[in-house]
């Protein structure tokens, strides 16, 4: 696991992840988030290291959208 940093002196404070979520809402819609998860999971089965990374960041998406629930209803409303 990565050690964690704060961030300091630039438009978004924080810890790493937190960070990381701010851009990203301010940055993408929610539809952009559920599209990018959806089509991450069919990148796994690369490599194990590879996997667990991609893994992580779809979560973090997953966990902007507010869930498994919320991700599936966004992408069958725009036909996913």
């Amino acid at each position: 696991m990565a050690k964690r940093r704060t961030h300091h002196m630039v438009a978004y404070s924080g810890e790493d992840v937190q960070v990381l979520k701010d851009v990203l809402r301010d940055n993408l819609s929610p539809e952009a988030v559920a599209v990018v998860a959806k089509y991450l999971a069919p990148a796994m089965n690369v490599h194990p290291v590879t996997d667990r990374e991609v893994a992580w960041f779809r979560g973090v998406l997953v966990e902007l959208l507010g869930g498994e629930k919320a991700l599936d209803r966004t992408c069958k409303e725009l036909g996913i």
